[in-house]
């Protein structure tokens, strides 16, 4: 089955009538929750200025190819169960985002009010994170999974590396690959079970590019 599919909208970024995005499986993203995840992104990297920047197209393309896959896992991940995400980690994650600001006091509700959002918007997005974070742990492969034939193979194309912390380096290194490729794997196998559509105009933009945290 295909699982990427299209909705017709005549919406456009720009307008601020809030209208659907897309949708993973029985869930929606609206245009309004692209821009309060786009928002946040601008403020963990930029503070204070993220809270006033201007929002392009191309970094709510960006932010929505986010949010679907979050979804998914997201998705997965209560499927399977077994992961709980405690609310004093949920504290301490909208905690981080408050710390981005000067003055938090002043500026995180001028960010809830800038993105009509409220602060439960907030936690559900940092607990919705937090829950992924958790399942890719389980479900993505560790240092045990790295066999030592793999990392003779990456010593010996890179050469460079020499000396007592060597093999931990290259065991870093094939880790990163193997989790990289089951994380693609693991998204292009939930997108084939899941059903998610998007606006016209984004149609087929949706793709596993972010590596695994």
């Amino acid at each position: 089955m295909v699982a990427c599919g299209v909705l017709t909208s005549s919406s456009t970024w720009a307008g601020r009538v809030d209208a659907v995005a897309a949708s993973v499986g029985r869930q929606v993203v609206t245009l309004s929750e692209v821009d309060l995840e786009a928002r946040i992104v601008l403020v963990r990297k930029a503070g204070e200025t993220g809270l006033h920047a201007s929002l392009d197209n191309r970094l709510r393309q960006k932010v929505l190819q986010f949010v679907v896959v979050q979804m998914l896992l997201a998705q997965e991940a209560r499927r399977r169960g077994g992961i709980s995400v405690d609310e004093t980690d949920v504290d301490h994650g909208v905690a981080q985002l408050k710390d981005a600001f000067i003055a938090p006091d002043k500026s995180y509700p001028r960010l809830l009010a800038k993105a009509a959002a409220t602060d439960e918007d907030i936690r559900a997005i940092v607990r919705r994170d937090l829950r992924v974070q958790a399942f890719l742990q389980q479900a993505l492969p560790g240092l045990s999974d790295v066999d030592d034939t793999s990392v003779r193979a990456y010593l010996a194309a890179h050469p460079e590396l020499q000396g007592p912390t060597a093999d931990g380096q290259a065991r870093e290194a094939v880790l990163k690959d193997v989790r990289e490729r089951a994380f693609r794997k693991l998204v292009d196998d939930l997108r084939a079970r899941i059903d998610v559509r998007l606006v016209e105009q984004y149609a087929g933009q949706v793709a596993p590019k972010a590596p695994p945290p």
